[in-house]
């Protein structure tokens, strides 16, 4: 008889490889309109931030992400891990309980920026928390092609948000719209031309629905002028947002003309409203400076502030000085100091990079330093352990900074073991922690500090066994009734 030309099992085959052929084609369609993320784009969105970090003027960065490897090698900042690689406490709470997260994003490590969307949200349920909502907000994406946006990119809201307690502080500059000018300061005013003008202003309008532009601008009195727009909010947080008690700040680095003559230049502000594009007129000591004399606009404000447009050689002279009143503030045990005054020394000369650059170590080192002095001068020891995780921050590798918080990081080790054995947990984490801020090489210690923590919050993390519930007590037998009673 003549053969068929498929056996029963040659159909089947067939069917099951057909289906295995159509359903990889389906995955590859996917992969290639959706491929995985490579170390360059990681690298794109370290850029972007980078160039966010340096817009909020924030030295330091705790990022919240999951894409390590390229924010490892390129950014130098903080990482809280949420898939767990390079995290170890969430390596070990891979169910993101609640409880856990809440302590450890949230109240210990509180990180300035978070990238948190699509798949990593669902799984971790970190946008849920009341303190996600409550914190941050999520600025715009960075492009990834012609049309399209990589978004969930979040800040932390008080990088630039400060709340307070009063809706019309005395001393502010009140402007019409429910405008008010809450701060100004222009700590480093000599500047060169071609160099930068560093600016810190804040303002506060929670009950307005209008988005305004401020305009702040340099005058000689002689006819040379340059005008600078400074974005409320950055142009992320919509005016029509704001909350009457809280002030919205701005830290601007201000490009000055490099044909701006030398001279000393007034400063003053102008506001825009940005539906009229009308000028909204300051009030200042109870007058309305509507009809007063402006400089650049009708109703605008001249402040008390002045800006030296100088030489560059004098600009870096300043800046000179300023860097070694910061070194002789390190010399004097006031530490806090030495960073702030350094910045400000850079200020004066904000694009000579290679200068602050050959300079900057030099400072960290001071200010460790000065941190470990004052640790081994402290008789209490908590003030101790707290100067040396400071040295830490700036240089872990000095060896007057590395040996006293290693032995001391003992000392805690050794009393939070005590208490982890008289399961007193709260002391046992608070002591465990401390010895793995002073030497985070303590491996051992960290898994004893997160068995603390989870015994401390009543959570069992994956993997471990949940405790039996205690046996309800057996019911009493009822009493035998008389029938004769």
């Amino acid at each position: 008889p003549r053969r068929l030309p498929f056996t029963l099992r040659e159909a089947v085959l067939a069917t099951v490889l057909g289906a295995f052929a159509a359903n990889e084609l389906h995955r590859t369609i996917i992969f290639a309109n959706n491929p995985e993320t490579s170390v360059r784009d990681v690298h794109r969105r370290v850029r972007y931030m980078s160039w966010v970090q340096k817009r909020l003027d924030v030295d330091e960065i705790t990022l919240l992400d999951v894409d390590m490897g390229a924010h490892m090698y390129f950014s130098g900042w903080k990482i809280v891990d949420m898939a767990g690689l390079v995290d170890v406490p969430f390596a070990r709470h891979s169910d993101y309980n609640k409880k856990f997260v809440g302590e450890y994003v949230f109240a210990e490590r509180n990180p300035d920026f978070g990238h948190v969307h699509a798949g990593w949200a669902r799984a971790t349920k970190i946008p849920k928390h009341a303190e996600w909502k409550e914190r941050y907000i999520e600025i715009p994406g960075y492009p990834i092609g012609k049309k399209k946006l990589h978004i969930g990119n979040h800040i932390r809201k008080d990088l630039f948000i400060e709340t307070v307690k009063t809706t019309a502080p005395a001393d502010s500059i009140r402007f019409d719209g429910g405008i008010r000018l809450v701060h100004l300061d222009l700590p480093s005013p000599r500047v060169a031309p071609g160099g930068e003008l560093y600016v810190d202003i804040a303002w506060q309008a929670g009950f307005r629905k209008v988005g305004f532009r401020p305009y702040l601008w340099l005058d000689d009195g002689e006819g040379h002028r340059t005008v600078h727009a400074l974005p409320p909010g950055y142009d992320w947080y919509e005016v029509k947002k704001w909350k009457p008690k809280e002030q919205v700040h701005g830290r601007h680095r201000l490009p000055i003309p490099s044909d701006l003559p030398l001279g000393t230049y007034d400063v003053g502000i102008a506001l825009v409203d940005d539906d009229s594009g009308l000028s909204l007129v300051a009030v200042q000591d109870g007058s309305d400076l509507a009809e007063s004399e402006h400089r650049f606009l009708r109703g605008d404000w001249t402040s008390p502030f002045q800006v030296e447009i100088v030489s560059p050689e004098a600009a870096l002279s300043t800046a000179e000085s300023t860097r070694d009143q910061a070194l002789a503030e390190a010399s004097a045990g006031s530490c806090e100091a030495v960073w702030p005054m350094w910045k400000d020394a850079q200020r004066h000369v904000l694009r000579r990079v290679a200068w602050a650059k050959g300079q900057d170590q030099g400072i960290r080192d001071a200010i460790a330093r000065c941190h470990a002095r004052r640790a081994a001068d402290s008789a209490d020891t908590l003030d101790s352990a707290r100067d040396l995780i400071a040295a830490r921050r700036w240089n872990h590798r000095l060896d007057e900074v590395a040996d006293p918080a290693e032995a001391l990081a003992v000392h805690y080790d050794g009393w939070g073991r005590a208490a982890h054995s008289d399961e007193d947990w709260e002391t046992a984490y608070a002591h465990l922690s401390m010895a793995m801020a002073l030497d985070p090489t303590r491996s051992w210690t960290r898994r004893l500090a997160e068995e603390a923590r989870d015994k401390k919050l009543g959570i069992t993390r994956p993997g471990q066994d949940k405790p039996a519930k205690p046996a309800k007590p057996a019911k009493a037998p009822k009493p035998e009734v008389d029938g004769d009673a």
